[in-house]
């Protein structure tokens, strides 16, 4: 109550504190997004089990390494894993490395159909790390399944036939 009251009077920095004290974290972090506290917003969505949330507080603070820790938790069943997927790919790909929480994030994500462009792109992304990653199975998983939508996306085809050229040898 005392959270509320607080908030009433827009002395949101208060209210946050009471919220948190009260243990409110999902109120806690509305606070610090309404203060542009972007960072605390984020740790307090994680502590509210929220990582899609946390996630965007993350971005929106700049913490490009928080972010993809916060996404690559969200669950299968969240109306925004999808997103995450793209999101995280996003930030995985200029880094060249596809660690193992991030391959196990996207496992699920290989047997989906694309729904858009994005995906497209993020299904091209995922096949182009783990053949680099010398991951030549999930490879050929991820351009299949691009290449079941789009056949002409990029070089797919190509990359696809390769890998199963050098599986063949």
């Amino acid at each position: 109550q005392r959270g509320h009251a607080l908030e009433q009077q827009r002395r949101f920095d208060d209210a946050m504190r009471a919220y948190e004290a009260a243990r409110r974290p999902n109120d806690a972090a509305r606070m610090a997004v309404t203060l542009g506290l972007w960072s605390r917003a984020g740790e307090f969505y994680l502590a509210a089990n929220n990582p899609y949330d946390a996630s965007k507080c993350f971005a929106k603070g700049g913490d490009s390494d928080r972010c993809l820790a916060a996404l690559v938790m969200v669950p299968v069943d969240h109306p925004g894993y999808r997103k995450s997927v793209v999101r995280a790919v996003s930030i995985a790909a200029p880094r060249g490395v596809l660690d193992f929480a991030l391959d196990r994030f996207v496992t699920p994500f290989l047997s989906m159909r694309p729904e858009s462009v994005d995906e497209r792109e993020a299904l091209y992304v995922l096949g182009r790390l783990y053949e680099t990653g010398g991951h030549a199975e999930s490879a050929r998983l991820a351009l299949t399944r691009l290449t079941e939508v789009e056949p002409g996306f990029r070089d797919a085809a190509a990359r696809l036939a390769s890998l199963r050229g050098a599986a063949a040898r």
